[in-house]
């Protein structure tokens, strides 16, 4: 429920960041599949991803779904 943001999509990718601060990003506000956290080049980034989102895939079966996000605590 977040204003202006609906049907976000999920992929791979390694770099979340924020290219106004000269990061790297590979998701422009999607979701991004990983197993591990990690760095790379000097940058905080998500590793494992295709491998994560091949079994999303998979899991799926290539379906919509609904994902709700909590904060961790």
């Amino acid at each position: 429920d977040v204003p202006g943001r609906t049907f976000i999509l999920t992929h791979w990718g390694n770099y979340a960041g924020d290219i106004a601060l000269g990061l790297r990003t590979h998701s422009n506000g999607c979701i991004i599949t990983g197993s591990v956290r990690g760095v790379l080049d000097g940058q905080a980034a998500v590793l494992g991803s295709l491998p994560a989102f091949r079994r999303l895939m998979e899991t799926t079966g290539r379906r919509p779904l609904s994902l709700t996000i909590m904060e961790a605590f």
